[in-house]
């Protein structure tokens, strides 16, 4: 039987719950059922204890389940037995060990041997994150790796990226990749929250974490990455120890640090200044000392440089806050401590680092998307070797600078607003705000495509797809949307009359119907149902831009059919036609005649070819083949224009040449008919013979190809 002692009591539920959590579905749902709703091991015993339990009656088990029963049970008597011989110390790292299978059960023979040789002696928790995080046992959100290993100093020795890296490293653009780091930043706790389930009597690293404010010292950190063979940062293992305290929290600002306004993390007592703003404090702090760079050194009391922020948030004075605000202003600041309440603001004859950032920017000139932070501290670093300010530094005192400077997305690039002002094609700020003025500016909802077409004039590197995922997930509910209008919500507007377009009105064989529609009438059929202009122009244009669909000369849609595309392996060709000389001289005699039959009159008689059987045609009482007279018909039809480049060859003779071409051979079962016959100058001719010639797509209407590179579509049966 178990024991009483609450910590054994927890150690056997959590392992009798991890063996049900390994358990076939035939075995969870015998017990579940002889349990109710109380997947408890106390229970459990109690029941299977009495005189009268038949566990071969145990619901859904049966005979078939007897063997894999008999085997969990005596799973758990064995463990019952380890865990009553064990010492509180070991009870507690079989818990946590227990709690670590139960949680990562696909994981739970690795985890179990890579802390066989800590038994008894500490629990390694970074070599155990270290592990989960290598096997991608961990949360694998989009790119979670990259941004925990490169952008936050996941691991020591590698490269930091920035945004722009990031971005090229993942594929996708600096706007998107801004948007992970800050889905990251949001979910770094959640990823890591079996931490805070582990239970420690004592730090697992003898490092006592006490007083107001805290942080591990160098040779603690040291000790740490030795004991567990990793290489982590001493931000990260802050945030660890933040979640495994239950006395401590994290003091950090992300999103400062990530610019340089916040050097380092600390860890914090629970409850001091739960209402004071500290990374405010500093902040405010290190504009009074920017204010008095190049008056003088001045000695200010900490309590009167407090005294003023107190007010401000309607708080009263806390030594607890003073002694915290104090420590911050000696590491963040390097500000240095005349006695035990004051503080030295000293005099420079220096520039201040923006007005270096300021001096890069006029020489580099205005740019669309603004200069990146390292292309401004290279000229500064090339121009003043001696400068000891870092990137971070440089980053935070152009962001402090509004007056001054612009920023660009997020993206680590930065201008002079003098530039916004003189320049049509630069702003600065994020899209998000860029959107907002956009939309405030309207007042009313907007399509996305004009969102989208607004915002591509300053940022050509997004597109319209990430501009909306940016709307969508803005943090503070800005934006309101629906059928992909959107307008701020503050504008009201909750519920506007938009009509969303059903997918299945523009399916491929749903657009068929408007084949010879002109554009505008299309639009016009849709705007009449209710539906928006601007969304229905947005929804054909990127059909329009997939070549899902094509407007011939006259604005006419020619809907594509999916199911006429040209086989992987086709072996289509073009086979130019080879006339005698007799044809050639037959084919110039019968222009003269059709060329005064009408447009109408022509194609009647193409027609008529078409259901003739025999080879020969005779037209005002002279004989010719039918594939002389299909192909003077069709010249004639087309202006004998080359249907490539447009061009066409004036004979001094009169008249005009062009060859001919069948688009499926005569030997395939090609013939003349007007959708296997296209028209080429001579050099066109030749670049089909000797060039590289890949077909997309080909039906009784047109027909797509790209040669040496360039693609090109040629309309079969419509005339200009």
């Amino acid at each position: 039987m178990v024991e009483t002692n609450s910590e054994k009591a927890n150690l056997l539920n959590l392992y009798f719950k991890y063996l049900l959590k390994k358990a076939s579905n035939k075995l969870k749902k015998g017990i579940s059922k002889l349990l109710g709703d109380e997947i408890d091991y106390a229970v459990y015993l109690l029941i299977t204890n009495k005189e009268d339990f038949d566990f071969i009656k145990l619901p859904s088990i049966g005979v078939s389940g007897l063997k894999e029963y008999l085997d969990f049970e005596k799973k758990i008597k064995e463990f019952e037995q380890i865990v009553n011989s064990s010492r509180s110390e070991s009870i507690n790292f079989l818990y946590n060990l227990t709690l670590l299978k139960y949680l990562f059960p696909s994981a739970d023979n690795i985890i179990e041997e890579a802390l066989k040789e800590h038994q008894g002696k500490y629990f390694p928790i970074f070599k155990i994150i270290e592990l989960l995080v290598s096997l991608k046992f961990i949360s694998d959100k989009s790119f979670q790796e990259e941004y925990h290993s490169h952008f936050f100093d996941y691991r020591k020795g590698s490269h930091r990226l920035n945004l722009k890296e990031l971005a090229v490293r993942i594929k996708r653009t600096d706007e998107r990749a801004r948007q992970l780091k800050d889905r990251h930043i949001k979910f770094f706790d959640k990823d890591f929250s079996f931490v805070r389930e582990l239970d420690f009597h004592r730090n697992p690293y003898d490092i006592d974490i006490k007083g107001n404010i805290f942080e591990i010292s160098p040779e603690e950190l040291k000790k740490v990455n030795s004991n567990d063979l990793t290489n982590y940062t001493l931000h990260f293992i802050h945030k660890i120890f933040a979640l495994m305290s239950k006395t401590h929290t994290l003091l950090y600002d992300e999103h400062r640090a990530l610019t340089g306004e916040w050097n380092k993390s600390y860890l914090i007592k629970k409850h001091v200044g739960d209402d004071f703003r500290f990374v405010d404090f500093v902040s405010e702090t290190y504009d009074k000392k920017n204010v008095i760079h190049r008056k003088g050194t001045e000695l200010t009391s900490l309590s009167n440089l407090m005294f003023g922020f107190y007010n401000k948030l309607h708080l009263e004075s806390d030594s607890g806050i003073v002694g915290v605000c104090k420590y911050l202003l000696l590491h963040e600041l390097d500000i240095t401590s005349a006695n035990e309440n004051e503080i030295v603001l000293k005099k420079t004859d220096e520039k201040y680092v923006w007005e270096y950032g300021y001096e890069a920017l006029l020489h580099l000139g205005p740019k669309s998307k603004g200069h990146h932070i390292n292309e401004i501290l290279s000229f500064v670093r090339k121009k003043y070797p001696n400068v000891a300010f870092t990137e971070n530094s440089l980053q935070s005192s152009i962001i402090n600078k509004r007056e001054t400077f612009i920023s660009f997305n997020r993206t680590s690039c930065y201008g002079l607003l003098t530039w916004q002002n003189s320049n049509s094609n630069i702003k600065g700020g994020s899209i998000r705000k860029m959107v907002s003025e956009f939309l405030e500016k309207n007042n009313e909802p907007q399509h996305i495509s004009v969102i989208a077409e607004y915002v591509l004039k300053f940022r050509p590197d997004t597109n319209e797809k990430s501009i909306m995922t940016s709307l969508r997930n803005e943090p503070h509910n800005l934006f309101s949307g629906k059928a992909n209008f959107f307008w701020l919500t503050k504008n009201g507007n909750s519920s506007p009359k938009i009509l969303g377009v059903p997918g299945s009105y523009f399916t491929q064989r749903a657009l068929s119907r408007y084949t010879g529609w002109n554009y505008n009438d299309v639009v016009a059929s849709f705007v009449k149902d209710g539906f928006s202009e601007v969304q229905i122009k947005a929804l054909l244009e990127k059909k329009i831009a997939n070549k899902y669909i094509i407007l011939d000369l006259q604005d006419r849609l020619i809907v594509k059919k999916l199911n006429h595309q040209v086989p992987e392996d086709s072996n289509l060709e073009f086979k130019f036609i080879r006339q005698s000389e007799n044809d050639v001289v037959l084919e110039e005699e019968l222009k003269k005649t059709i060329l005064k039959f009408t447009k109408e009159e022509l194609s009647l008689e193409l027609k008529k070819l078409r259901k003739l059987e025999h080879e020969h045609v005779t037209i005002n009482q002279k004989v010719y083949k039918r594939s002389v007279v299909a192909i003077a018909f069709i010249k004639i039809l087309r202006h004998f224009k080359c249907q490539i480049c447009g061009y066409r060859i004036l004979k001094k003779t009169g008249g005009f040449y062009i060859e001919a071409a069948h688009i499926t051979p005569k030997h395939k079962g090609g013939t003349e008919q007007i959708e296997n016959i296209i028209l080429l100058c001579p050099n066109h001719h030749k670049e089909f013979d000797h060039g590289e010639v890949e077909y997309l797509f080909r039906d009784n209407y047109h027909i797509e190809f790209i040669i040496n590179g360039r693609r090109e579509l040629i309309i079969l049966q419509e005339f200009d």
